[in-house]
């Protein structure tokens, strides 16, 4: 019997710098120099909910288009209603 091995597989690493730059893609309030001044744990914090809030600004925009060429109907009510309730929330 033969033993194979598996190799690791390389993951990529993201650098500091790279981070802050990112932060301040989404925050455009910072400065680089502020930025960097920020806990690490802080940013990284950010980072998440921003791509979070992106993710949701997405996936509603793709439900959006689905639902004009959806045939059923109902739907687009369906989706009025459910952003009409947030905005009153």
């Amino acid at each position: 019997m033969a033993i194979v091995k598996a190799q690791k597989i390389p993951q990529k690493q993201i650098s500091s710098t790279d981070i802050v730059a990112r932060f301040c893609y989404f925050f455009p309030q910072y400065t680089y120099l502020e930025a960097k001044k920020l806990p690490y744990k802080r940013i990284v914090q950010l980072l998440k909910v921003a791509r979070q809030e992106q993710a949701r600004e997405w996936y509603n925009l793709t439900r959006i288009t689905a639902t004009a060429n959806s045939s059923k109907k109902g739907a687009v009510n369906d989706l009025l209603s459910e952003f009409k309730n947030i905005i009153e929330e």
